[in-house]
């Protein structure tokens, strides 16, 4: 065998040309196989982070029965799936929690909803009535010139109603509203007798403003106790947390700032980050026509401006613009006019001048929102929710796909959904008991409900009155808003209805045999549960590592098969090149086995060297990539990144697998030459060359 090495290594530096390419290609297939492997597995990891730590855990569960499959993050119809409902969820906790590979379970339930926003007039209006109500005689001279000057405005919002719609008496009638308005007769008599005047505000000229538009919020009820302990990548980072046993509404921080937030404030950021990331407004059409938008939102900025804040930022932004423009209007007309040069000095004065003083955001902590849903039933049902606070998963507060959702308690979830405990035939009996209700025959009914065929037995005479019965509105509005702010407690989550509940799966267990091993618990408890992996519950998001993994591993098996290829052509060559050489060889006495053992070994160490080299490289392309980072500059990379930078780590199964790949096609590619070569008689060997 020392024999044989020997000569492998002579024949190694007597042919360095031709195996140096071969080196050379081999070198490159184990740097690829690195750094490729290296990647893939980061992606992935980033992925399951974005997924598995801030929304579905490792393996979800929802009913046997459903009409859907459970698509956390939405499908392409946009619908909401019916994934059916688990009725107690404690009993299912109870279950799965015993497997000893469970961490946890946390119950959810995914919906949707719309919350109308107000215009600029409606919320100043809301304040007037407010102030005249506590007699708050500080705040109703400057709410009061506030108003008239927002519905001085309004002669040009009715000039485009008048350019589309062609019913000439309603716009006239529109106009002596406004004129009515406007005139110092009406504000005398508001204040005189502000509540008429009021509802002819709201009713007549608010209308005619800017609608505030509407606002689609998905969020995801559950135990926001239990959620906050077993996602990592929770954090509050305005307000605070929902107390516990507290009803409330967290706001995701990435849907805030993208969808609730003011929109010159959201244009203005989004042209910065463009900046950031190397664009130009001067380059791009894209950028071009948000700085467009952004000169015409004037007027949403100017509305928002109180008396004294419109004289503050009138002073500020003739010193800023070296102006005398007087127009309030048209001074922030001009600030709203950016390019690539006064881009970011722009953006800083509007929040340090003009943010304090306006509605940077919609809703925020401390508000009240008024939720619309539709229930599982169909009708629509409204609910009323404190926002507690706004927050957001850590490293990914950039991302749309993982900042899609906001997060609400379970018992105002149920309470909005329909999602009630089901009925025992024990308490509908006594419902029906209750109320009367007495079941009649087929035969009957005529006669029980018409009065035996009589068309009539007597004239009704009193008037109908709709309130009749009511008692005190005012004690049954308090007593709606004290059910609205009370509490409940951790046995009412945990004895209740859910859709789906996500199962946290201690380290090192395999997300595969979790799933079987959940499934026989549920199937063996009578629990009617189906259990699906993070992926596969996560709808088409959770499908995106396959558009990762399929071109990997299709590009990683072509250049597999090219390297195959091309390593057979070269050795295919090199052994016609040395049939002179295997003739003296097998004249001598070298056997067939031994020529093919002395291919195989020069094959080997070229690939061991090559495959170490290789490997090498990748490495420290690795080690380079985790210092610096591979930036995300899109949302879909800062969502399969997992973060705002892609940092693979190096581990020791990348070199071995990239070393073992190159070595097995090394010597896959020599077999064929070595066996030809081995044939070759030395006769014809020798006068091959002559």
């Amino acid at each position: 065998m020392r024999v044989v090495f020997r000569i492998a290594l002579r024949n190694l530096g007597l042919h360095w040309v031709r195996n140096a390419f071969v080196g050379l290609l081999l070198m490159l297939g184990a740097f690829v196989v690195v750094a490729g492997t290296g990647l893939k597995d980061a992606i992935d990891k980033g992925m399951r982070t974005s997924i598995i730590e801030s929304l579905a855990g490792e393996v979800q569960v929802y009913s046997k029965d459903a009409k859907d499959k459970l698509e956390l993050y939405g499908s392409i119809a946009m619908g909401t799936p019916d994934v059916g409902r688990i009725d107690d969820f404690a009993k299912v906790r109870d279950a799965l929690t015993a497997l000893p590979y469970v961490k946890a379970v946390v119950p959810m339930g995914v919906n949707r909803s719309v919350v109308p926003g107000r215009a600029i007039l409606d919320v100043k209006l809301e304040e007037l009535r407010r102030a005249y109500e506590r007699h708050d005689t500080a705040a109703i001279p400057a709410l009061t010139e506030h108003v008239r000057y927002i519905i001085g405005g309004l002669d040009k919002e009715l000039d485009k109603l008048d350019a589309i719609a062609a019913d000439s008496d309603e716009s006239k009638q529109q106009r002596e509203n406004l004129a009515r308005a406007e005139s110092d007769a009406f504000w005398a008599e508001l204040a005189k007798d502000p509540v008429p005047a009021l509802e002819f505000l709201d009713n007549k000229i608010a209308p005619l403003g800017t609608s505030g538009g509407m606002y689609f919020l998905a969020y995801v009820g559950t135990d926001l106790t239990a959620f906050r302990a077993n996602f990592p990548l929770f954090e509050i980072v305005k307000g605070e947390m929902v107390p516990p046993g507290q009803r409330g509404f967290l706001i995701n921080e990435t849907n805030y700032e993208r969808f609730i937030k003011h929109k010159s404030a959201r244009r203005l950021d989004a042209l910065m980050d463009a900046r950031k990331q190397g664009r130009r407004i001067a380059d791009e059409p894209e950028l071009q026509q948000e700085a467009e938008q952004l000169q015409r939102q004037y007027a949403i900025v100017t509305d928002e401006l109180g008396p004294e804040d419109a004289a503050v930022v009138t002073k500020g932004l003739q010193s800023a613009l070296g102006s005398t423009e007087d127009d309030l209007g048209e001074l922030v007309r001009a600030f709203l006019t950016v390019d690539d040069a006064n881009l970011e000095a722009r953006r800083d004065l509007f929040y340090e001048l003009i943010a304090p003083r306006i509605r940077l955001y919609e809703f925020g902590p401390g508000d009240t929102l008024t939720l619309y849903a539709q229930t599982r039933a169909g009708y629509t049902r409204a609910v009323n929710v404190k926002i507690w606070g706004v927050y957001h998963f850590r490293g990914l507060e950039k991302s749309v796909l993982a900042g899609g959702h906001h997060l609400m308690d379970l018992v105002t979830f149920r309470e909005l959904y329909g999602l009630t405990n089901a009925v025992s035939p024990e308490e509908v009996a006594a419902l029906k008991a209750r109320s009367g209700i007495e079941k009649v025959a087929r035969d009957d009914v005529e006669a029980d409900l018409f009065g035996g065929g009589e068309l009539v037995d007597e004239k009704a005479t009193q008037e109908f009155d709709a309130l009749a019965g009511a008692g005190d509105l005012k004690g049954r509005r308090a007593e709606a808003v004290a059910a609205e702010s009370a509490g409940f407690t951790q046995d009412e989550i945990d004895h209740g209805p859910v859709l789906n509940a996500a199962v946290l799966l201690r380290d090192g267990t395999d997300v595969d045999d979790a799933i079987a091993g959940v499934q026989a618990a549920a199937d063996q408890g009578g629990l009617g549960l189906q259990a699906v992996s993070w992926r596969d519950a996560s709808g088409l998001v959770g499908q995106l590592t396959l558009a990762v993994d399929f071109p990997f591993w299709g590009a990683l098996i072509i250049l597999y098969l090219v390297a195959l290829i091309i390593i057979n052509n070269s050795l295919v060559m090199a052994t016609m090149d040395r049939l002179k050489e295997i003739g003296t060889l097998r004249a001598i006495g070298a056997q067939r086995g031994f020529v093919v053992r002395m291919f195989v070994l020069e094959a080997g160490i070229l690939s061991v060297v090559a495959g170490v080299v290789g490997a090498l490289l990748g490495a420290l392309l690795l080690k380079s990539l985790a210092t610096f980072g591979i930036p995300a500059t899109t949302d879909f990379t800062r969502f399969i990144f997992g973060g705002d930078a892609l940092r693979p780590a190096l581990e020791m199964h990348h070199l071995v697998w990239a070393f073992v790949a190159i070595v097995l096609a090394t010597l896959f590619a020599t077999l064929y030459p070595a066996l030809v070569a081995a044939r070759v008689s030395p006769i014809a060997a020798m006068q091959a060359k002559e």
